[in-house]
């Protein structure tokens, strides 16, 4: 069974997989000891790769406001199913 995240973004987005990496420590924190951040980027069959996403290529419709809307109304809407 997926996750309800996975779902939630399917559902919306379409996505088919992803791309997860990691910043671990001060280099890659902005100088912050032990600083940990990740990176998911959405992937689909047929698209390229993901660096136009890291050099401020547009590649989504909508803004990162919209989409965070939109996957929390999902999330929501999801969560009160499996109830």
């Amino acid at each position: 069974k997926l996750p309800l995240e996975h779902t939630a973004m399917y559902g919306f987005l379409r996505v088919v997989r992803y791309n997860i990496g990691f910043n671990i420590g001060s280099a890659a924190g902005a100088g912050i000891p032990k600083h940990l951040h990740a990176h998911v980027v959405p992937r689909w069959d047929g698209d390229t790769n993901f660096m136009p996403v890291l050099g401020s290529t547009r590649v989504l419709p909508e803004s990162m406001d919209r989409m965070w809307e939109k996957l929390r109304e999902t999330l929501l809407r999801l969560q009160s199913e499996k109830t």
